[in-house]
């Protein structure tokens, strides 16, 4: 459940993905977890060398030394495949707070108080919350909000 409401993964997870070459010296795969490592780039099943490229976070790309034999990522279809890991390497407290709190909350309903966005009334008592319910439990929504990820997604439609 985390996982989905942030649009993160905790942990280190395999990175295997095949792009769109774009005929520029950088690539962005569009991933909303960070990239933590890059271990092999191919162009059209041909592996690149380590020292002709490196990464960043967001974004693999050929290092100054490519210039010099035209470091680009030639134009096609599927043709550039990326491995490496992405995520976090260590996951955050707060993370895994929210992730007992979810637990027990799943093994005990009465421990925890669900909402709901919207206007709420108990008797007398009445309530309204505008902010959107993550995990819909208040305990630890307010520990996964700042993690929630805001990297736009770039595609086609």
């Amino acid at each position: 459940m985390v996982e989905r409401v942030t649009g993160d993964y905790f942990y280190e997870k395999v990175l295997d993905i095949k792009l769109d070459g774009n005929g520029k010296n950088r690539i962005f795969p569009s991933l909303r977890p960070d990239i933590l490592s890059v271990t092999n780039i191919y162009v059209n099943e041909i592996e690149l060398s380590s020292s002709i490229w490196d990464y960043d976070k967001d974004s693999v790309f050929f290092s100054v030394s490519a210039f010099e034999t035209n470091g680009v990522f030639p134009v096609g279809k599927n043709n550039i495949r990326i491995k490496g890991t992405l995520g976090w390497e260590d996951c955050p407290k707060a993370i895994e707070q929210a992730c007992i709190i979810l637990c027990r909350y799943e093994n005990d309903s009465t421990l925890y108080t669900k909402y709901y966005k919207g206007t709420e009334k108990l008797g007398d008592f009445s309530y309204s919350t505008s902010e959107k319910p993550l995990a819909g439990i208040r305990e630890a929504d307010v520990l996964i909000r700042s993690y929630v990820r805001k990297k736009p997604m770039i595609g086609i439609v």
